[in-house]
């Protein structure tokens, strides 16, 4: 069984993710959510957060190198058909973990 973790969002609502240590590339033709991940003093951060084709957004976030820079050990994900629940999801998750804006982190400020 694979390993899991629960994030929470700004809203304090919590979205159960399968984990997968890097490098690992998703299966084609997924949409979902997805974090990248590091732990710092037993604790999971987010490095990046985000939505879409797993596979494509996770090609073009390694191919942009910021979560290599920012120290991404982990590949968090999850499968979500939805576009819209996809989006409120990644809103909140961003909410509710700041680490993942820049400067520590990959998504922009805002």
């Amino acid at each position: 069984m694979p390993d899991t973790f629960e994030w929470r969002g700004g809203s304090r609502q919590k979205y159960k993710y399968f984990i997968a240590k890097l490098p690992w590339r998703p299966a084609a033709n997924q949409d979902g959510n997805y974090i990248f991940a590091k732990k710092i003093s037993g604790i999971w951060h987010a490095v990046y957060v985000g939505q879409g084709d797993l596979q494509d957004r996770y090609d073009a976030a390694l191919k942009e190198g910021c979560v290599t820079r920012k120290g991404a050990t982990h590949y968090h994900r999850h499968l979500n058909g939805l576009a819209a629940d996809r989006r409120s999801e990644e809103s909140d998750i961003i909410a509710g973990n700041p680490e993942c804006r820049s400067p520590t982190g990959c998504n922009d400020r805002g």
